[in-house]
């Protein structure tokens, strides 16, 4: 797979994955407002064969910090590393433009990605009360510290 930025050809790929993995889906204006943005990073992973979209992140990096909006992975991708690489990749940029912690809310009934998050060395730093939309599920709230990027 190979991890690569996104732009406005791929968000009907990108849409039909976050229908299928988020009951409040985000709408394609809100997609095309993140691409036109200039904090904001919408990187997705691709199978180098077929140029399908398998997974996507979308996070922004503001003065110093990354703060991580959306992630999901098709489901016919999923157990497949497309999370991890998308974590790593955006770690990595972060490192780049000198952020120094990255945040996240996850729901707390979403384990599989609660796992991913804590693989990637994010941990629990509070909640936040009826966050989401819909059902009002609180959101985890969790951050990571991001090393400086080694010469």
């Amino acid at each position: 797979m190979t991890i690569v930025p996104l732009n406005p050809a791929d968000l009907d790929a990108l849409l039909e994955i976050e229908e299928r993995s988020f009951p409040t889906p985000n709408s394609r204006a809100s997609y095309l407002a993140e691409l036109a943005n200039p904090d904001a990073v919408l990187l997705g992973a691709k199978d180098p064969d077929t140029d399908t979209l398998l997974g996507y992140i979308n996070f922004w990096i503001v003065c110093g910090d990354c703060h991580l909006h959306t992630l999901a992975v098709a489901p016919a991708a999923r157990r497949r590393q497309v999370g991890d690489r998308l974590v790593q990749a955006m770690v990595e940029q972060a490192q780049t433009a000198n952020a120094r912690v990255a945040y996240l809310e996850v729901r707390p009934s979403n384990h599989a990605a609660l796992a991913l998050y804590r693989k990637h060395a994010f941990e629990e730093i509070g909640r936040r009360p009826g966050y989401y939309p819909g059902d009002r599920e609180d959101a985890i709230l969790m951050q990571r510290i991001i090393p400086p990027r080694h010469p």
